[in-house]
């Protein structure tokens, strides 16, 4: 949690971590009461400490009334504190109020903009970027999508963003992450999904083409987010290209045997055929079902459902129109 006196007793510190990612699961009760002691010693204790209790009544007791009392204190102690705005726009969702967790996600947004900026600042000063920038990037990012669901003319400072992909935030390879391009996945498909609420899907299709070729984006998550991309702009022809591309990148990949999954396959068929190439999308279809079809019989149990399942898809479409079996954004 952000805007914090860091200043709070190790061993405090301890029991609020304890309780709030342990006890919570095991031992929810005790898990309160350790929280209950924490706050009361006051300070950043007690905000962290509330910021929990307030987690532990909305997740695991359902209490929406007890879980927006500790928000809200927090946020009485520390006026748009970003994770408690976040908590309480959660309590307020699940309670149905959309005006109030529309006005908490925007003091979550404006908290979580002022903060990178404060980074861009001090960037541009020349002082070293803090510890655990990038997930307040990406948080900025997911808060500000939540909130254009619920009113898509809401916006946020992009250049923020802008700011975040020069700097190549992203770049760096932590030692807990299995894949270094992870958080650039991240990073563009919540863009792309933004742009596109925001009604500007053609613009995000070049954002991402920018975005593999610097580097930024592999091969098969650029093409995939592409394809969304231009469906929703109503390029058929170009989307159903990148379609074929994910199919043909899944085909040549190592994991689960180069097998594209099915609905890949098959919205790559139903775009080809939107765009007018019906003879395609049906021998990309054959294909497909050729090769489920000569492994099923020596697949092992843990592929047998799949694959029974992408025979029975493929038959299906090749007996109908392949356009016909995916819900398709294209704009005729």
């Amino acid at each position: 949690m952000s805007h914090i006196d860091p200043q709070v007793d190790p061993e405090v510190l301890a029991d609020i971590r304890r309780a709030a990612f342990e006890l919570r699961q095991t031992d929810p009760q005790e898990a309160v009461r350790l929280l209950r002691r924490a706050a009361a010693t006051g300070g950043g204790a007690e905000v962290l400490a509330r910021g929990a209790l307030g987690e532990i009544y909305l997740e695991e007791f359902g209490d929406l009334d007890g879980a927006e009392h500790e928000f809200r204190t927090v946020l009485h102690a520390v006026p748009g504190l970003p994770a408690a705005e976040l908590g309480l726009a959660r309590v307020l969702h699940e309670a149905g109020d959309r005006g109030g967790e529309l006005q908490a996600l925007g003091r979550a947004v404006e908290g979580l903009s002022h903060d990178v900026a404060g980074f861009r600042e001090r960037k541009a000063a020349g002082e070293p970027l803090p510890a655990g920038v990038e997930e307040v990037v990406l948080t900025l990012l997911e808060v500000a999508l939540e909130r254009a669901r619920l009113d898509p003319d809401q916006r946020i400072d992009e250049d923020l963003l802008r700011w975040a992909e020069q700097e190549r935030l992203f770049d760096a390879l932590r030692e807990e992450d299995e894949d270094p391009q992870q958080d650039w996945v991240r990073f563009h498909s919540l863009w792309t999904q933004l742009r596109q609420l925001s009604g500007r899907p053609e613009e995000a299709a070049r954002a991402l083409a920018e975005a593999e070729e610097s580097g930024q984006l592999p091969a098969r998550e650029a093409a995939a987010l592409r394809r969304d991309a231009l469906e929703e702009a109503g390029e058929v022809e170009d989307a159903a290209a990148q379609a074929r591309r994910v199919v043909e990148l899944d085909s040549r990949s190592d994991e689960a045997a180069g097998w594209p999954a099915a609905i890949d396959v098959l919205r790559a068929a139903a775009l080809t055929a939107v765009a007018g190439d019906e003879s395609a999308a049906a021998e990309m279809l054959k294909r497909a079902l050729a090769r489920a079809e000569a492994e099923l019989p020596v697949a092992p149990a843990n592929r047998r459902a799949g694959l029974e399942d992408a025979v029975r898809r493929y038959r299906d479409a090749l007996a109908s129109d392949p356009g016909a079996l995916i819900s398709l954004r294209v704009k005729k």
